[in-house]
């Protein structure tokens, strides 16, 4: 009975700091190497330790089947793959990605909590700006225009991705697409509701939050600019057009 407590009461501990987990382990599964692979087993763990705690693996949500169909097809992939090596990276992603997912859906069950996790979402999107800024194999420029600011962004990240880990420009506009047009949204309802928002939150606290947003989307969009990819372009303005609907 001891035992089981002690089990219990480490679960529970595990589950409460998922988060903090996540983001630790988050470098080593965007970056898979054969010696950083352990890291996959975080996700596992973290949902063991929720069933232990709570009685299930993962919180139920809308898309746990065709999350689970697209984990089968990874599997398949796996089986067909000629190198796991070169499979890595898919499927560190994938992880990771349910390991994220499935951390939002347990962690924002209230809306103190869903805000929060809305804060580290747009972080998050900052954050895969900042990296892809550094990380970009930026090739032969589609508009002559950005040519000057490409050929000054050489990747900067081959200590930690390697020369043969530099992120296409085109995977890098899709990626954004998933944050900016949030962020965007975001800011121009700032801009509009911003005294709504300091009569609210507070002055200080409503212009931090602003200015930060601001920052994150204006990189993010520049970003998104640089990587040149006419379908991510068409894409974002049908994403612009369905939200201000």
């Amino acid at each position: 009975m001891k035992l089981s407590h002690r089990a219990a009461s480490t679960a529970s501990i595990l589950v409460r700091i998922e988060p903090v987990l996540l983001i630790l382990s988050a470098p080593l599964m965007l970056f898979p190497t054969p010696e950083r692979s352990l890291a996959l087993l975080v996700v596992p763990a973290i949902w063991i330790a929720r069933r232990i705690a709570t009685g299930h693996f993962v919180t139920r949500s809308p898309l746990d089947w065709p999350l689970t169909l697209v984990t089968f097809q990874v599997l398949v992939s796996l089986y067909a793959t000629f190198d796991i090596r070169h499979s890595m990276t898919s499927i560190a992603g994938m992880v990771l990605a349910l390991g994220v997912y499935y951390a939002l859906v347990h962690q924002t069950r209230t809306p103190r909590a869903w805000a929060l996790g809305l804060g580290f979402y747009l972080a998050g999107g900052m954050g895969l700006a900042v990296g892809a800024l550094f990380g970009t194999a930026w090739f032969g420029s589609k508009f002559p225009i950005l040519s000057p600011i490409t050929a000054r962004l050489p990747p900067r990240l081959e200590i930690l991705i390697g020369p043969e880990g530099r992120f296409h420009p085109n995977i890098v506009a899709g990626a954004l697409l998933w944050v900016l047009p949030l962020m965007l949204t975001l800011s121009v309802a700032g801009l509009v509701g911003f005294r709504r928002s300091r009569a609210s939150f507070g002055a200080w606290e409503a212009t931090l939050a602003l200015v930060l947003l601001l920052i994150g989307a204006i990189l993010a969009l520049g970003v998104f600019v640089l990587a040149q990819s006419r379908g991510a372009y068409l894409a974002m303005g049908l994403s612009l057009l369905l939200v201000s609907a």
